[in-house]
């Protein structure tokens, strides 16, 4: 069998979007699956969310084993020009949030499309 045949699609359908998935979904889904209540669920949502934001806004990295890591880093200060008004303005040193995903999830990406 041939690569182009094994990658096209296997019905005349179109393939399927990839939908967004909402925080009220995930924990729904969350809750089915492993049989919490909703609210168990959203509450451990709500406090994994809080324990990253302030380990990054601590300017900690947090790694989430097979999934990603978030981090954030500081952006100097500098300083900028209004194109409009030609004003120079100064814009102060901050931290700047960021994420990515692990380096085995990269590999696998590029080995997929690379196929």
């Amino acid at each position: 069998m041939k690569l182009k045949d094994f990658l096209k699609p296997k019905s005349s359908a179109a393939p399927k979007q990839p939908k967004t998935l909402y925080t009220t979904n995930l924990i729904r889904a969350v809750a089915k699956k492993k049989r919490f209540s909703q609210s168990t669920v959203a509450e451990v949502l709500s406090g994994l969310l809080s324990e990253i934001q302030e380990a990054v806004a601590q300017g900690n990295t947090v790694q989430l084993t097979d999934f990603g890591a978030f981090s954030s880093t500081l952006r100097q200060a500098s300083t900028m020009r209004n194109v409009r008004t030609q004003q120079v303005m100064n814009i102060e040193a901050r931290l700047k949030a960021g994420a990515g995903t692990p380096k085995s999830a990269a590999h696998h990406s590029k080995v997929l499309l690379s196929m």
